[in-house]
């Protein structure tokens, strides 16, 4: 599966993989073993590669933390408690923390406190706390929301965890999206008018329309394909801020926001519902995203730094986030007979000055 947009390529993912299993006590992990010990491994092996002999190691194991996930949304209001895991535990157990009380409270733009959201845990999923309101109202714009977490056992020393995030801002509506077949428009646009195209790869592009609230806005965008997500994990969300369409004086305005390739294992076919979901998410939630896929992807084994947790928006140490955000969905049917809506590009170009930059195909 292949995706573009302005910010990032997306990288691949495990669908629905609970956050807890990514995060992990990272202390007892390969990178605590010191350089000389390897090196001595590697001799040993060199000399003695016809021998085999089992060695146990005993590696420390990190204090247990408590890992919120979940939030406020315009449909929703959920939570998700586990603790960390050790680093080579199997996924396959999560372990979820029940019997907690979980409570959300909501304050106006005059932080005056107007509801209460007192969570149910599901009885089938352990861990999975969720609120129903009777008038259909979750979150709502520029108000903010309080996490208040009482567990019923300490996790870390602490039985009492809080948070606090506030509701971003987002466009009313999206007015459109257009599926647009073709090669990738921002791969073709870095290439420039006079190099050679050809190896570029075609499929759908998908540009958007619409208005983008005053100030700094980021983005969180997620793929869809006949109404199925296809990168709805917190490691493979595109995102997007728009800094450089304002300063451009762009605007959402036919920008290509996502691009999904033929030769892909997503590949879309002539009449198939392509879409964009588009949520408005605070600054502070945007890094923590951006940073969470670059430590969940990797770096490299012999330079890169020892592997830590993400720090998130939760006190006393516990990891995750906790979030409020809102969203829009626009759809179209894939059609090839479509040309690709070329202003932003033409635009940006004379921003940047064509003098210096030929950007457009």
């Amino acid at each position: 599966m292949e995706f573009f947009n302005i910010k990032q390529h997306s990288r691949r993912g495990v669908l629905h993989t609970p956050l807890s299993a990514i995060v992990r006590n990272v202390s007892g992990g390969v990178c605590n073993t010191p350089l000389r010990l390897v090196f001595g491994w590697f001799v040993a092996l060199l000399c003695f590669s016809s021998c085999t002999e089992k060695i146990d190691l005993k590696l420390k194991t990190s204090e247990t933390r408590l890992v919120v996930e979940g939030g406020v949304s315009f449909e929703s209001c959920e939570i998700i408690l586990s603790t960390t895991m050790p680093y080579f535990s199997s996924t396959d157990d999560i372990p979820f923390v029940s019997n907690a009380e979980v409570k959300i409270t909501e304050f106006d733009e005059n932080m005056q406190a107007t509801r209460l959201f007192e969570l149910i845990e599901n009885p089938i999923k352990a861990g999975h706390y969720s609120y129903s309101a009777t008038d259909n109202v979750y979150g709502q714009q520029r108000h903010t929301y309080r996490l208040n977490i009482s567990l019923n056992e300490p996790i870390g020393g602490r039985n009492v965890y809080t948070s606090e995030t506030v509701f971003p801002p987002i466009a009313d509506r999206i007015d459109s999206v257009r599926a647009v077949w073709g090669q990738n428009l921002f791969v073709l646009m870095l290439a420039g008018r006079d190099r050679d195209t050809n190896s570029i790869r075609t499929g759908w592009n998908i540009e958007v329309f619409a208005d983008d609230p005053d100030g700094e806005n980021y983005y969180a965008l997620i793929v869809l394909k006949n109404g199925v997500p296809l990168n709805d994990t917190l490691t493979r969300l595109l995102l997007f801020d728009n800094q450089m369409i304002r300063a451009a004086n762009i605007g959402l305005r036919g920008v290509p926001m996502a691009y999904i390739s033929d030769s892909s294992d997503a590949a879309a076919q002539e009449g198939d519902t392509l879409g964009l979901e588009i949520r408005g998410v605070s600054q502070d939630y945007y890094r923590y995203i951006h940073e969470f896929s670059n430590v969940y992807g990797g770096s490299n084994p012999m330079f890169g730094g020892v592997p830590a947790n993400v720090r998130g928006n939760i006190s006393d140490g516990a990891i995750g986030y906790f979030w409020a955000h809102g969203s829009r969905k626009a759809f179209d049917i894939a059609d090839k007979s479509k040309s690709p809506t070329m202003k932003w590009c033409e635009t940006l170009e004379q921003w940047l000055s064509p003098e210096l930059f030929h950007l457009c195909p």
